[in-house]
């Protein structure tokens, strides 16, 4: 049982830090964002010194400044795509499996322009575990995302080889990273991580036999591998040498940007459609970069995309990175099946279409609603998911109609702000309901 009342307090406290938090990474950000915009002859000088810079985090690289953009290109009027994403249910006693596990891989893929019929299925399969003692469930649990990441890649694989075969531009995806970051064995004795990332470097060789990129689409970036750079940018030493900076930890000359992340930066600097320049992910200094060593022509290159709804990482080969025209076709798809997406959602009552849109679940509301445009609705009425703005927490009771604030007692801080409200079904709780995943207590 969770007594929301006992907490109160803490959440307006950390609500304030979070607002002070978020103060400094804007600020921090726009200057990153200003950095970025230096000119080409002013990034060419620095561009020997980011390859000489002696890390213990990856460095961006690029022939070009990070401000260059490159607008949207044209849609081909007919390719495919191919993905797929797996999923698992673990070995638990308690649900009487305990002696296997399952595995499912998803795989979808789309024509476009052509009329054909798309494929959405998915593969299942049960794999039992060898042995039936606790080391044994032990092993098989943490092999177990590995053979998934195994299944994930061959499927990839086949589906780009049957779509390449019918002579279209075709892209294929894969949900997050291209850096197997969970496939590196720091000790070696681990097959089940070798073989996810032979997996995963058969599936890029697979690629580029067939003329398809895999691309990894990376949603919600937390990455900060260009503000490495402009930190870089900033320090005064040359060479760089981060493990014997000579620079006290509370001056360091890098230390105004370390807090915005790639995607905040060019949140700024990108319009809707436009994309980054790409750079280069090639780690060859610290263990950090260890897995990345183990890709060997298979390097990694990434750009920033503005999607619209989002800033997206999209990852592709070296080998697509140095055609411009595969550059073009990954931009170009993956926008257009951004922006697809998107409007899907945004005809789904129960998903939300805006980050202040209402998102229902079952018969509850998050407490973000915001705050109507006139007079007051009906929090379960359609205008009451439309709303413009967000209101402060104090000013989202007040908004209810007079039946439903009958039914509530609110619990006030010193300040006068609504805090809880309780009802007769659902006792105390934050204003509006409960709270989604990824929403804020506060606006």
């Amino acid at each position: 049982m969770l007594d929301l009342t006992q907490i109160a307090g803490q959440v307006a406290e950390a609500g304030g830090r979070e607002r002070e938090r978020r103060a400094l990474v804007a600020e921090e950000t726009a200057l990153a964002a200003a950095v970025a915009q230096m000119d080409s002859e002013l990034w060419a000088t620095h561009v020997p010194r980011l390859r000489a810079s002696r890390t213990s985090w990856l460095v961006a690289h690029a022939p070009a400044p990070p401000a260059a953009r490159t607008p949207a290109p044209p849609i081909p009027p007919q390719y495919a795509v191919v993905a797929t994403d797996g999923s698992q249910i673990a070995p638990d006693r308690h649900d009487g499996l305990a002696t296997a596990y399952l595995l499912n891989i998803g795989r979808v893929q789309l024509f476009y322009g052509t009329g054909a019929r798309p494929r959405l299925d998915s593969r299942a399969e049960i794999i039992p575990i060898d042995g039936d003692d606790e080391e044994a469930e032990r092993a098989a649990v943490a092999g177990m995302a590995a053979r998934r990441f195994v299944g994930e890649m061959a499927a990839l694989g086949e589906l780009a080889g049957e779509a390449a075969a019918a002579g279209l531009p075709v892209v294929a995806l894969t949900d997050g990273s291209l850096i197997a970051w969970a496939m590196d064995d720091e000790q070696g004795d681990d097959p089940a991580k070798g073989e996810g990332l032979a997996a995963l470097l058969g599936a890029l060789q697979a690629g580029r036999d067939l003329g398809v990129p895999i691309v990894g689409y990376v949603s919600g970036p937390g990455s900060r591998d260009v503000v490495n750079a402009l930190r870089i940018t900033l320090c005064p030493e040359n060479p760089v040498d981060c493990r014997r900076c000579p620079h006290p930890k509370e001056a360091l000359p890098c230390a105004p940007v370390r807090r915005a992340t790639d995607a905040a930066v060019f949140a700024r600097l990108l319009s809707p459609g436009e994309r980054s320049p790409v750079f280069t992910a090639r780690g060859q200094t610290t263990g950090f970069s260890r897995i990345l060593q183990k890709y060997d022509e298979h390097w990694v290159a990434f750009f920033y995309l503005h999607v619209g709804a989002e800033i997206a990482r999209i990852e592709i080969p070296g080998w697509a990175a140095d055609d411009p025209a595969l550059v073009d076709r990954v931009h170009a798809l993956c926008l257009d099946q951004a922006r697809k997406g998107a409007a899907t959602r945004s005809r789904s009552p129960r998903r939300t279409s805006g980050p202040w849109c209402a998102a229902r679940i079952g018969r509850r509301f998050s407490p973000c609603l915001p705050a109507p445009s006139s007079t007051p609705a009906h929090p379960r009425s359609r205008r009451a998911r439309h709303w413009p703005s967000a209101p402060a927490p104090s000013d989202f009771y007040e908004c209810l109609s007079p039946t439903y604030r009958r039914r509530q007692r609110p619990f006030r801080s010193d300040a006068g702000q609504i805090l809880l409200v309780k009802t007769p079904r659902r006792s105390w709780e934050l204003p509006g309901g409960q709270v989604e995943q990824g929403r804020p207590f506060w606006p």
